[in-house]
């Protein structure tokens, strides 16, 4: 196991971009007692932080299933680089800009201007109704 290489010298950490590989959870906009589970879902995640994650990370991950010790160190350096953002987690939701990039490498194509310039006003959109949609709950 290795990061992803850094980008150039001036790049400080190594970054691991998490892709197809996360939970996540909605709530209905119609739930009546959004308070008292929004306390639980906190609570919830709060355990599993504390609780859950390290005993996974540490013991499963860094002793039962990496090789040795470089193997290990290695799985820090991935997690310390974890980089989650907005086009990742909501790419199907926007109009699947975030996987442009492998859209045309494995069409063999160049044409990243024309696709942009054909679907930038419909992602553009997409995002706008997200962020309307978020702010409404």
């Amino acid at each position: 196991m290795i990061p992803y290489p850094k980008y150039d010298g001036f790049q400080e950490k190594y970054m691991t971009h998490v892709q197809d590989g996360m939970s996540l959870l909605s709530v209905p906009v119609n739930n009546g007692k959004k308070e008292a589970l929004g306390a639980f879902l906190e609570a919830m995640a709060s355990e599993s932080y504390k609780n859950v994650s390290p005993v996974y990370f540490n013991t499963a991950m860094k002793v039962k299933y990496a090789r040795d010790e470089v193997s290990a160190k290695m799985l820090d350096i991935i997690r310390e680089g974890i980089d989650l953002n907005f086009e990742k987690i909501y790419n199907n939701s926007i109009g699947g800009a975030w996987n442009l990039m492998r859209q045309l490498m494995m069409t063999k194509s160049s044409n990243f201007a024309s696709w942009y310039e054909k679907n930038e006003g419909k992602i553009t959109a997409a995002i706008d109704k997200l962020v309307e949609q978020m702010q409404k709950s």
